[in-house]
């Protein structure tokens, strides 16, 4: 709380300082009693790009400070791999329908041939934890999933991580590990932040938040 209190006080000093910077070659420009409009034109020019830079820059400034969802959606919206979302994910009907026939093993079997051919697509890890843990009642299993697929390099975006993830959290927490997930997602946050939305990077500050003051009361 401290810490966001600091960094918005240091926003708005930021803001008025750029606000500052802008205006400030105006005022002198309205200061200036020109003999002619060619002569005042060089100077008005500089003037307005200059003003015009620093407001762009407060604006950034102030959306990231106090619009954080915005400014991460922004950020987001240019960082994200679009053309890797556009890639169809493999075809997973035969192996669910297997899950509803209730041929677990031959369903594991056929989603391990999957991720060989395929070992980025989240979805497949998502779906191989759900089996171990939902149908197959195989938590441990579930969870060496999961750190398996969280191991991996290179990951991307994909909106199955985070899912993965508080799955992952709710099996620590119920086996007694939740300082497991806990390392998890500050690594997660601080070496594949990409891999999550705005949104979901928030929720997983603030689910390590709430652990650090239950472990302080």
């Amino acid at each position: 709380m401290k810490k966001s209190r600091f960094a918005k006080i240091i926003g708005i000093l930021l803001i008025l300082f750029l606000c500052y910077l802008g205006i400030s070659p105006f005022i002198e420009l309205a200061g200036k009693r020109a003999t002619s409009v060619t002569a005042a034109a060089p100077l008005a020019f500089y003037v307005v790009i200059r003003m015009a830079m620093c407001g762009i820059l407060a604006a950034a400034v102030f959306c990231r400070i106090f619009l954080p969802d915005i400014a991460d959606s922004m950020v987001d919206f240019l960082l994200y791999p679009r053309k890797l979302l556009k890639k169809p994910a493999p075809l997973i009907s035969p192996i669910q329908g297997l899950i509803r026939q209730g041929k677990y093993e031959l369903a594991l079997a056929q989603l391990d041939r999957l991720l060989e051919e395929c070992p980025d697509c989240a979805l497949l890890w998502l779906t191989r934890f759900e089996l171990l843990a939902d149908c197959m009642k195989q938590p441990a299993a579930a969870m060496q999933t999961a750190e398996a697929y969280f191991s991996r390099n290179g990951r991307e975006f994909a909106p199955q991580n985070m899912q993965l993830l508080i799955r992952y959290r709710e099996l620590t927490h119920r086996s007694g590990t939740l300082p497991l997930s806990d390392a998890m997602i500050a690594t997660e946050l601080k070496k594949h932040a990409r891999c999550y939305s705005g949104c979901e990077r928030r929720q997983l500050r603030e689910l390590l938040q709430q652990s650090s003051e239950s472990d302080i009361a």
